[in-house]
């Protein structure tokens, strides 16, 4: 039997031939050519894992923060409530003294505290925006 050459049978396959071989070559390019028929299967885009890095690391970084403003927030206040009762302890006068200074720019200090929200509010939004895909 007369082998067939690789052009031969490409040729035949392009022009649609049946051909009735028992050649590997020609069962192989047979395959190839079916295989290659058939369009392609859609895919994820190119930087699908990129984006799921960045939306990993988006939210530990979130947990993260979130048990760091929750520790240092019950240590500022524990503090606080030591020092009152420090004061309590120590000197009851003082504690008049100390509440009517805080009375006096109680104005000032919720304008600075709601300040330090904003910009952190605005940090973390701006931070963690998510980039549109």
């Amino acid at each position: 039997m007369k082998k067939i050459s690789d052009e031969d049978i490409q040729n035949a396959l392009d022009t649609g031939e049946a051909l009735a071989s028992e050649d590997t070559d020609v069962k192989h390019y047979q395959l190839l050519f079916t295989i290659l028929e058939k369009a392609p299967a859609p895919t994820l885009p190119m930087a699908f894992s990129t984006s799921v890095v960045h939306k990993i690391k988006t939210k530990q970084l979130g947990r993260q923060d979130l048990k760091l403003n929750l520790l240092v927030g019950f240590m500022l206040s524990s503090g606080l409530v030591t020092v009152y009762l420090c004061l309590i302890w120590f000197s009851p006068n003082m504690v008049e003294q100390v509440m009517q200074t805080l009375s006096k720019f109680k104005g000032v200090g919720l304008l600075i505290l709601l300040t330090l929200i904003l910009f952190y509010w605005g940090e973390r939004k701006l931070l963690f925006q998510t980039k549109p895909s």
